[in-house]
């Protein structure tokens, strides 16, 4: 048993998945051997793999209760699931319980999740019938990241490993994670530079990012900064959303820090701004950076990013005063359910600020950001309410309603994509 303990994945790999699971009941039991439930939910999570009715009953029950892990309800559904579509006479009541648990955008993930398990177990089944370095790339992918599959770094690991040496630069950017933290290997962080530079190097923008992310985590001095920021900025410019949010925050704080501004991303690295470079109250270097960045972001449907252009435009922060961008943009936030951006538009509402004032509407937005979660709301909206009839209040309350009831079924249904 204690030589089973320490199988190797390839040794895994190459096991009869009958006399694991035999192992894997055992070692969850402590029948005739010492408990190790570590081991039992990776053997079932491995066999399960196969499409083994009992193992994917097992590894559902052990992720619903925490046995050996984490409690993880929305990955115990997906394999329920999955056993009962391989007849498991027991899982179809797990389904029952565990469904009425989550919230609906949860049981719309596990849709998702259980779509990948499918994928994972046919790329599976090929790769054990013969060599086929794209489907263990995959697997790998999939494995590590636990979509479609129990988490297990280190049999991951043992198919990323020839994928990235053909230059396959998802696997490439998973192994310099795992060399970065430790995942699944020890800690190397002149292995994880080197796969993430050779991801980078093909253009893969998640490897910018990863790689700048994990710069900023493991060094304080200038050169490395700088190092990082040019790596944000290369993703920005190709779109990716964490990049442009992170460099809007980094400029921020090196604001608020006063960090020397040669510390700053060059001027012709920045994207050329929109408009006049006139500003009413803040103009350093550093915050007008900030704002291009927040933009960036606030244009691909980020909702904070819009919440705080609108902040900027507002209070003439990194750009000039603009009340009717500010309302632009909360506005834009306010629909997908961000609280403060409901609260200040309705306070321009309210004062005809970059908008018409209509103190309707105004309380209806402050009854909205109160339904949201917004307490202090409330004092705002009893204020509102003296300035209407009692008709137009009970029109916007029904209105605020509609609107928050709407917008969970909006919320819900994104997560499904």
């Amino acid at each position: 048993m204690m030589k089973t303990l320490d199988l190797t994945p390839k040794e895994l790999i190459q096991s009869d998945p009958n006399s694991l699971y035999q192992m894997a009941l055992q070692l969850r039991s402590g029948d005739g051997v010492h408990q190790n439930l570590v081991c039992a939910r990776r053997f079932f999570g491995f066999v399960a793999l196969y499409g083994h009715a009992a193992s994917t009953y097992m590894i559902g029950l052990m992720n619903a209760k925490g046995e050996g892990g984490s409690k993880h309800l929305t990955r115990a559904l997906m394999w329920f699931r999955l056993a009962v579509e391989l007849n498991e006479p027991c899982a179809r009541a797990q389904v029952e319980r565990l469904s009425g648990k989550l919230t609906p955008h949860l049981l719309k993930r596990v849709d998702i999740w259980v779509t990948h398990a499918y994928q994972v177990q046919k790329k599976f089944a090929k790769v054990a019938k013969e060599i086929d370095w794209e489907a263990e790339a995959y697997l790998g992918c999939k494995i590590f990241e636990g979509i479609g599959a129990e988490p297990d770094p280190k049999l991951a690991l043992h198919w990323l490993l020839p994928a990235a040496t053909r230059d396959y630069a998802d696997a490439q950017v998973i192994l310099a994670k795992a060399y970065a933290y430790g995942i699944g290997v020890i800690s190397n962080p002149s292995e994880a530079k080197r796969m993430f530079r050779l991801a980078a190097s093909q253009e893969h923008i998640e490897a910018h990012f990863e790689w700048a992310h994990f710069l900023e985590q493991h060094s304080v001095d200038r050169a490395t900064r700088i190092e990082a920021v040019e790596l944000y900025d290369t993703a920005a410019r190709f779109g990716h959303l964490k990049s442009q949010v992170r460099l809007g925050q980094l400029f921020r704080q090196a604001e608020a820090n006063s960090i020397d501004e040669s510390d700053r991303l060059p001027d012709s690295k920045i994207p050329a701004q929109r408009g006049p470079a006139v500003y009413k109250k803040s103009h350093s270097p550093n915050l007008v950076c900030s704002f291009r960045y927040v933009r960036m972001a606030a244009e691909q449907g980020h909702v904070e990013s819009q919440f705080e252009l609108g902040q900027m435009y507002a209070q003439g922060v990194g750009t000039i005063q603009n009340f009717e961008e500010a309302v632009k943009f909360f506005e834009l936030a306010a629909q997908q359910g961000h609280a403060k951006a409901q609260f200040n538009l309705a306070f321009m509402i309210a004062r005809g600020q970059g908008t018409e004032e209509n103190s309707q509407k105004s309380y209806e937005w402050y009854t909205i950001s109160h339904l949201c979660g917004y307490q202090i709301a409330s004092q705002s909206m009893a204020v509102a309410a003296k300035k209407i009839t009692s008709k137009e209040v009970e029109l916007a309350n029904w209105r605020a309603e509609s609107f928050v009831h709407q917008l969970c079924d909006r919320i819900d249904d994104s997560y499904s994509h």
